[in-house]
């Protein structure tokens, strides 16, 4: 999508708090190891008709250290995974 501008409509978010930039956190589905994060992240926050809010995820992530673990080792510079 950043990729081709004019074939997506981008929207840039700046955040108000500090507390959602967090680059120690991984939030993508790049590698599989993002999946298995996010499928964590979701099955334990979920509620039905609602959205999850990021703070909630950087506290469940922070709680639980050995889940930032599974995708921490990937670096954000390294490129996608398909071609």
């Amino acid at each position: 999508m950043c990729e081709n501008p004019k074939k997506f409509y981008l929207q840039r978010l700046h955040p108000e708090s500090s507390k959602v930039q967090r680059p120690d956190i991984r939030l993508t589905v790049d590698y599989p190891e993002d999946l298995i994060v996010a499928r964590e992240v979701y099955e334990f926050l979920k509620k039905p008709g609602e959205y999850i809010n990021v703070a909630d995820i950087i506290d469940y992530m922070d709680a639980y250290p050995k889940l930032k673990e599974l995708n921490g080792w990937i670096d954000a510079g390294i490129g996608r995974i398909w071609n």
